[in-house]
């Protein structure tokens, strides 16, 4: 919206309670470097949240190899068991 003003137009910055008046140029700079500053964490967090599903989806392979070796131990253990009967 920024860019639809004109140069002389008024911009207002809320400190606390109070408007401030501030310089436009100065007004698309914050506005720029906070939507930069977002974009940049969004990122950093997507990438936190990738590596994390891919932790997770590792850990979830390793689980499952340790049901299979359980299971294979358990039915090993059971042949045991009868052919010693």
């Amino acid at each position: 919206e920024l860019e639809l003003l004109e140069e002389e137009a008024n911009v207002y910055k809320l400190v606390g309670p109070m408007l401030i008046k501030q310089d436009l140029v100065e007004a698309k700079s914050n506005v720029g470097k906070r939507l930069e500053y977002i974009g940049d964490e969004i990122k950093r967090l997507d990438n936190g949240m990738k590596s994390l599903e891919k932790k997770q989806a590792e850990k979830q392979q390793e689980v499952v190899a340790l049901q299979q070796k359980m299971q294979q131990l358990q039915t090993k253990g059971q042949a045991q068991a009868q052919a010693a009967s």
